[in-house]
């Protein structure tokens, strides 16, 4: 098996990052001699010192520790599984003589190193190296266990060469610092995990490899490649699971086995262990198209582009241009059907079909021989279709037949700039005729008469004048019991900007917007004091053709609010007045003493209600991590009669160690629907102010983000 040739040099900062994470496993907690006599677990008195289990050791770590067997350190104590000790476990050592130590000439360090279920891993070279000092090489045995001895005190750095298909779970490399004195050696791990590996073939028919033939799969990773001279591509390092191995079948080859297979990844300790697939294909026989493309006296047309591919659809596609004498050929075509096609030049006529299939039976090089016949432009017609501002419209549909016989018909569609054109006309009276889409209303006749007399150009048809669609909004503003609501504001824009327009409802509540540009538009209500909306207040609308006259409906349903003595308002953060939830507010009436608490909820508000006329204190309680940007106690007056609104109250903070704004009193991030103007009424602000504060020069060009200092 492989292994890595190079290994990454570690900085001093991941040094202290590797030692922090405790890849350096914990040693010790065994008693002294002198301390377990007669404390054996099992009762015996062969116990030479009782080792308490740590975190992160495992049986075989301990048993190199004391220099024993793993047999032995399970025999001493009745493991059942090795596999299955734990943290503060009492183990008996056997034998006797004190536990191995480091001596004053000499330290050594142990260690193992297992696979991800903690079985060791045998024939793995293990270096620790000291700066200035040759490295030291080990191997582990059979139970993945290593050891090094005689080391001199300093910064050591440890490392396992990784094999191929291996990924390590724990750093291949980290430092240990090694002193004098630690008693007993230095325990350290490694833990690898295996990864997977698949390999694939590529065969032909005869069952000899194919090279350069690209393979790919797909599961967890999505690795490809291309065969080698063997017809092998091999994929290492896979992460265990289901991949699904394909094969690109280039053409003219066929697949003899199916072009994906799914395989099973497992963890790869061999070869052997690779999941496998095979593809086999082999090569189609093939034969030839040849052929000419001539006008109508038989003169060779030479630069038409002329196009095959599989009449099944499954297959390539190929083009080719025809030659000076306007011949053309495809070579290496499979046996079967195939279409055959002409990209017909602008004006010019087919004579014999533009498309047509042709079926291929012997393989060789007798071509199967075909012929394209054209008709150069002649007798014409031209014209274009607009809007009313004289602009060209895409896709229209025209129509032209003699007048003498309407079934004659010769359609065609108009350019992005309106124009359009019938070649192949015959002398006489010709009827042109556009046809209707809807919304579009006609400014002069769809239909015309023309007569077609020859010449060096073409006849010009009668421009065609249609009025782009109009649309219309309408709807009502009711209450909760469909009574209509006058003199509330509607406001309609465009999305994505333009000029908003409004309109107040009658005394029915109706409201209408007119002659609208199709598309899409924001349609709102302006909300009055004392209602509350049922639906929503702002609803996105579409404009789209009729020719019924049919409105876009809407709908705003608001019930009237019940009148309370109330105080109400926002904790806010100073910093784009955003609303802070899970404050803590108290208001206490001063006459009797009363106290009524309320949390701000997610948009910072806070409401007190059914209150007894008076005087009230309204306080707010910090948290932490956040200062006051105003005062915490405020005292307010609630008189009888109740009103529309509540008092309001609001409080300001910005977060611990935010500057507090200069100029500004604070920053607004624009959302949607907002205006400058209602932002300006909202803090009490002149419009003519924050423009100036911002460098706005426009008061409509405001965007959804912007970051606005409110002075």
């Amino acid at each position: 098996m492989k292994t890595r040739r190079s290994w990454p040099v570690l900085s001093a900062v991941a040094v202290v990052m590797l030692v922090a994470m405790a890849l350096f496993l914990p040693t010790g907690g065994a008693a002294s001699p002198r301390a377990a006599a007669g404390a054996s677990p099992s009762g015996s008195s062969s116990c030479r010192a009782i080792h308490v289990v740590q975190l992160n050791q495992t049986a075989s770590s301990i048993a190199l520790m004391y220099g024993i067997t793993l047999a032995e350190l399970v025999s001493a104590n009745g493991l059942a599984d090795p596999n299955h000790i734990y943290v503060g476990q009492q183990l008996c050592i056997p034998g006797s003589g004190a536990a191995p130590t480091n001596g004053d000439l000499g330290i050594c360090v142990s260690g193992q190193v297992i696979d991800k279920s903690h079985n060791g891993l045998a024939g793995l070279r293990v270096m620790a190296a000291m700066e200035g000092n040759p490295g030291l090489v080990v191997e582990t045995d059979a139970y993945g266990l290593f050891s090094f001895s005689d080391l001199l005190p300093g910064l050591w750095t440890f490392r396992v060469e990784v094999p191929d298909s291996w990924e390590a779970v724990t750093p291949a490399e980290f430092p240990v610092e090694l002193a004098y004195g630690h008693g007993s050696c230095y325990a350290v791990r490694f833990k690898l995990n295996p990864l997977g590996c698949i390999i694939a073939t590529k065969v032909d028919a005869n069952g000899y490899p194919v090279q350069n033939w690209k393979i790919t799969a797909a599961g967890l990773v999505d690795p490809e490649g291309l065969t080698d001279p063997t017809g092998t591509v091999r994929f290492d390092g896979l992460i265990p699971g289901d991949y699904v191995i394909s094969e690109e079948v280039p053409y003219p080859w066929s697949a003899l086995t199916p072009s994906s297979a799914k395989v099973a990844v497992h963890a790869a300790m061999a070869d052997d262990d690779c999941a496998r697939v095979e593809f086999k294909n082999e090569l189609q026989p093939t034969t030839c198209i040849t052929g000419f493309k001539v006008d109508d006296q038989h003169r060779g047309l030479a630069g038409w582009k002329i196009f095959t591919k599989p009449a099944s659809g499954s297959g390539p596609t190929f083009t080719t241009e025809t030659a000076a004498d306007g011949s053309f050929t495809f070579s290496n075509l499979t046996l079967g059907t195939w279409t055959v096609w002409e990209e017909v030049q602008q004006w010019w006529t087919p004579i014999t079909p533009a498309s047509f299939q042709v079926t291929l039976t012997q393989p060789g090089d007798q071509c199967v021989e075909v012929r394209f016949k054209n008709r150069p432009p002649d007798l014409c017609a031209e014209g274009y279709k607009v809007d009313e501002k004289g602009i060209g419209l895409a896709g229209w549909t025209v129509v032209a037949y003699p007048e003498s016989d309407p079934t004659m018909q010769m359609t065609t569609t108009t350019d992005p700039h309106g124009y359009y054109r019938f070649n192949g006309l015959g002398l006489g009276n010709w009827v042109f005729e556009v046809q209707h889409q809807v919304g579009w209303t006609p400014i002069n006749t769809d239909q015309v008469k023309v007569n077609i007399t020859g010449g060096n150009y073409c006849t010009q048809v009668p421009v065609f004048r249609n009025q782009s669609p109009r649309g219309c909004v309408e709807g009502y503003k009711r209450d909760d019991l469909q009574v209509g609501l006058a003199g509330w504001n509607i406001s309609l824009q465009p999305v994505g900007g333009g000029q908003s327009m409004h309109r107040n409802t009658d005394g029915t509540g109706y409201f209408r917007f007119d002659n609208l540009p199709m598309g899409e538009y924001e349609l709102w209500e302006e909300m009055q004091a004392g209602w509350a909306p049922l639906t929503p207040t702002k609803y996105l609308v579409s404009v789209t053709p009729n020719d019924d006259g049919v409105c876009t409906q809407a709908e705003f349903v608001n019930q009237q609010a019940p009148r309370d003595i109330c105080i109400d308002g926002h904790k806010y953060d100073t910093y784009g007045r955003v609303g802070l939830p899970g404050f803590l507010v108290t208001a206490k009436e001063l006459a009797t003493g009363n106290v009524l608490n309320a949390t701000t909820d997610g948009l910072g508000y806070f409401r007190f209600g059914g209150l007894n006329p008076g005087k009230y204190e309204v306080t707010v309680t910090e948290k932490d991590g956040w200062v006051a940007a105003g005062p915490l106690i405020q005292v307010v007056t609630v008189a009888w009669p109740p009103k529309l609104t509540c008092t309001p109250v609001d409080f300001y903070d910005r977060q611990s160690g935010t500057p507090p704004p200069s100029q500004c009193r604070y920053w607004h991030v624009v959302q949607d629907c907002q205006t400058l103007s209602g932002l300006a009424a909202w803090y009490g602000v002149p419009l003519n102010t924050l423009m100036t504060v911002n460098g706005i020069t426009n008061a409509n060009m405001i965007y959804v983000g912007q970051k606005l200092c409110i002075p």
